[in-house]
């Protein structure tokens, strides 16, 4: 509230407009939300989601926070219009590492090569958090563009 040139959407960031994705919390204000049930909680709820590249278009953004609970893979992977990175000076996003009956369900290496490609540097912070369902790694990405 105390910037006037800074806009907040309440609404998850997607590659689609005008849907909605499953959200899974154990309560109001609860951190442990996620896409994944097993992550979330037991609370189900639908959250309308929006295009981040109808959001951004051709503005400038500064800064673009994301913590989107796993949503990340949606939006950020070569077979969808990244155009609008061009854009965006600054990106911090939590990458979701989520393991599923012992494999990997996505690439950090992949993921990272999305960026390279569109002329971003970046640094990887990490910790890893025991759960009652298992062991997660999330991890901070602090990435600059440098084109």
């Amino acid at each position: 509230k105390q910037f006037n040139n800074v806009t907040a959407y309440n609404c998850f960031a997607s590659n689609v407009s005008d849907s909605s994705v499953d959200f899974y919390t154990k309560g109001v204000g609860d951190v442990t939300s996620s896409l994944v049930s097993d992550r979330g909680g037991a609370i189900h709820n639908v959250v309308k989601s929006v295009s981040i590249n109808s959001l951004i278009g051709n503005s400038r953004v500064d800064i673009l926070k994301m913590d989107i609970e796993g949503g990340e893979f949606a939006i950020f992977n070569e077979k969808e219009n990244l155009d609008y990175l061009k854009n965006v000076q600054n990106i911090l996003l939590e990458y979701h590492h989520i393991f599923e009956n012992g494999k990997t369900l996505n690439s950090l290496a992949g993921f990272l090569t999305v960026f390279e490609k569109q002329q971003y540097s970046y640094n990887i912070s990490t910790h890893i958090k025991k759960e009652p369902v298992g062991y997660f790694q999330d991890m901070l990405i602090k990435m600059k563009r440098q084109g």
